[in-house]
């Protein structure tokens, strides 16, 4: 991100957003995608409920069993 960028501040904070989103969610299950959702919900607290793609092509078949 560059300071002095024009739309900085109409940007969305992802981890913000990701901790907004898992506060209340009772039993919902997340599975994240590769990349950027993965470390935003790990920022957000390790839980039971949280399945993350580290790695796209091992995961598949953990994925495919559930």
């Amino acid at each position: 991100m560059i300071a002095n960028e024009p739309n900085l501040h109409r940007r969305l904070d992802r981890r913000a957003a990701m901790r907004a989103l898992l506060e209340n969610r009772g039993e919902l299950l997340l599975v994240t995608g590769l990349g950027s959702t993965t470390w935003d919900a790990a920022a957000a607290g390790d839980d039971d409920r949280n399945f993350y793609l580290w790695a796209g092509s091992s995961s598949s078949p953990a994925t495919a069993r559930c």
